[in-house]
């Protein structure tokens, strides 16, 4: 049971974790496209 429990939090938290990731992303890229192409860019050349 506790491991049961433990798989189901930590695949909460992971679950959790993405959606917020790909809320920021569509969030910055509706916001600052530019400023995401900028970023892309910057991040090949280096």
């Amino acid at each position: 049971m506790m491991k049961k429990n433990t798989a189901t939090a930590i695949m909460s938290v992971v679950a959790i974790a993405a959606n917020a990731t790909i809320a920021i992303v569509t969030a910055s890229l509706l916001s600052t496209p530019k400023n995401d192409d900028s970023k892309h860019r910057h991040h090949k050349h280096h």
